[in-house]
C-alpha cells in the first residue's frame, strides 16, 4: 500500500499512526507530516505497508491539502472502522496551519 492519487494514506495499527515510507517511492507528503507534527501524544512513523496490514488497522486515513484527513469508510466493499474524534483532531491540527 503506498498512497492515493493526491492523497497519503495514513494508518493506525496497534495503536501507531504509520504511513508509507518516501523510499518506496512516494512522495514525501507534507499534509501527513504536519498531522503527525501535531498529534505529539501518539506514536507516528513510517512502516511498508502490505494488504494484511490495512487489514489489522483499526482506522484508515487519507490525507490531503485541499480535503485534509478523510477517514476511509470502506475498502473493497467492507465498512471500515472510524475514529471521528482523532479525525477531528487531525483536521483541527491541519486547521491551525499557517498559510
Amino acid at each position: 500500500m503506498l498512497e492515493g492519487p493526491r492523497s497519503t494514506l495514513i494508518a493506525r495499527i496497534d495503536g501507531r499512526l504509520v504511513t508509507p515510507p518516501p523510499e518506496f517511492g512516494v512522495l514525501p507528503g507534507t499534509t501527513q507530516a504536519d498531522v503527525f507534527e501535531g498529534i505529539a501524544d501518539l506514536s507516528v512513523g513510517t512502516a511498508a505497508l502490505v494488504r494484511e496490514d490495512l487489514d489489522r488497522a483499526d482506522a484508515l486515513w487519507l490525507c490531503s491539502s485541499t480535503r485534509g484527513a478523510v477517514p476511509v469508510r470502506e475498502l473493497d466493499g467492507v465498512a471500515w472502522t472510524w475514529d471521528l474524534a482523532l479525525t477531528a483532531r487531525m483536521n483541527a491540527v491541519l486547521d491551525a496551519r499557517e498559510d
